[in-house]
């Protein structure tokens, strides 16, 4: 294998001497970033180290090629910026100072702690493989899968909108079960965010960037973590501040709020103040309540207040994926349901759950409506424009809550179809009236302008 023609940004051989007839990448323009490993290193005597794709605090992640195997790998670099460097032409890794060694080689020895850490669950198909670990260059080094895709971040972008809530629960479900698992070994991830939830090609989950995973029992040893507000809980910013699997259950909400409304939530800290973190359904998105009390639960300031294991966390959220397999809170509870006395009480659960969606929708209907209304000064629009805006939201609402009527009228008897109606005369009546305020507010504005 000619070294010379591998493309050091997707590793693959090229025909070009400068430009990768495969991924595009133009050697000739190509600028090394300070602290970086060269372009062509050779680590270990078999891993080709190709161009940086990221950096954190403690580390960088390089694209590289196992020249034995002929594969293409992630190879991730302990580099601790802040107390480390690496002059500029060389390989090696140094401390800013001799005061700084005792801190560099602890973080060094936690580095491949990681290592091992991770390789505990190479079975798991929604945590990254760790594939090979070593010193070298007076750092150290993880030979990880290279995942093609992007983080949860960039997914989201792509999408230009907030993720649903049947989205996310299909997209993020395994995540809860590879937290499962982590956290039944005795570990922390305590760095969850949509940054390190990385959705390969094929749509599936990983969990990544195990940086500040830790054990249980070494919560004392002084070094620093960098934390990212909005999903750190309150916790963490605390140097005695207990962890556990809650720690985890907070950041995996918060990951899950900001996908859902398109926006970080609060920070925690700002919260201990005064909490302003707004339910996802006062802005409008359509999630079941008993879901989003869950969510909100799992995002309780207090670690006592919240789900204290992920699985419990899962169990709250997953409502609509719960009725589809005909797992049954009520069932769950009482510990057994037979015969009609089972399907009596299972209608009964989804008659409640339509009612709280329509209640749900309801509160969107206003809160929309209430939009509509705080930008009509300002609309570059003309009356007819304005009301068929109204109008669409209105029948499109109305569409959903008709619908979800329907549902419960087909689980209900004979004797309860009378209240039935007089709920379907009801919402009529609130609609009509809603559609009566507007065109009677659309019409007074424009007589005053």
């Amino acid at each position: 294998m000619d070294i010379d023609r591998i493309c050091m940004a997707c590793m693959k051989e090229k025909n070009s001497s400068l430009i990768c007839n495969h991924c595009g990448f133009d050697s000739s323009s190509f600028v090394l970033e300070p602290l970086y490993l060269k372009p062509k290193t050779i680590l270990n005597g078999k891993y080709l180290v190709g161009n940086g794709i990221g950096s954190g605090g403690f580390g960088i992640t390089y694209v590289g090629l196992d020249l034995n195997l002929d594969f293409k790998v992630a190879i991730k670099e302990y580099m601790p910026r802040s107390f480390a460097i690496r002059k500029a032409q060389q390989t090696n890794i140094t401390p800013l100072s001799n005061q700084e060694h005792g801190k560099y080689n602890k973080g060094l020895k936690k580095f491949l702690d990681e290592a091992k850490t991770l390789a505990k669950f190479n079975s798991s198909n929604n945590i990254i493989g760790v594939r090979d670990f070593f010193t070298e260059n007076g750092t150290a080094y993880i030979v990880m899968d290279f995942l093609e895709g992007c983080d949860l971040s960039s997914y989201a972008k792509t999408l230009r909108r907030p993720l649903t809530y049947d989205e996310i629960t299909s997209l993020l479900g395994p995540c809860f079960d590879a937290l499962n698992t982590v956290h039944s070994s005795g570990v922390l991830h305590r760095d969850i965010s949509p940054d390190n939830i990385y959705i390969t090609k094929n749509g599936q989950p990983i969990l990544i960037d195990f940086g500040a995973a830790r054990q249980f029992i070494n919560q004392n040893d002084g070094l620093s973590i960098i934390l990212k507000p909005g999903y750190a809980p309150e916790e963490q910013y605390r140097r005695q501040g207990k962890q556990g699997p809650y720690t985890d259950v907070y950041a995996l909400g918060a990951t899950i709020y900001h996908m859902m409304v398109g926006k970080t939530p609060q920070d925690s800290l700002e919260r201990l103040e005064m909490d302003r973190l707004i339910p996802p359904s006062n802005m409008g998105v359509n999630i079941p309540s008993i879901a989003e009390k869950a969510l909100m639960k799992a995002m309780a300031v207090r670690s006592k207040d919240r789900y204290q294991t992920i699985m419990e966390f899962k169990n709250g959220f997953f409502i609509k994926s719960q009725l589809q397999t005909g797992k049954n809170i009520l069932a769950r509870s009482a510990g057994y349901l037979d015969g009609k006395d089972k399907e009596t009480k299972n209608k009964k659960y989804k008659k409640d759950v339509y009612y709280k969606e329509i209640k749900n929708l309801t509160k969107r209907l206003l809160f929309n409506i209430k939009s509509i209304f705080k930008g009509v000064p300002n609309a570059k629009c003309s009356a007819y424009d304005f009301k068929s805006k109204a109008k669409f939201l209105i029948d499109s609402l109305f569409q959903k809550i008709d619908g979800l009527i329907q549902k419960i009228d087909g689980l209900s008897s004979d004797k309860s179809r009378q209240s039935i109606i007089l709920i379907r005369i009801l919402v009529l009546s609130v609609f009509g009236l809603c559609f009566l305020l507007i065109v009677a507010f659309i019409s007074l504005f424009f007589v005053i302008i």
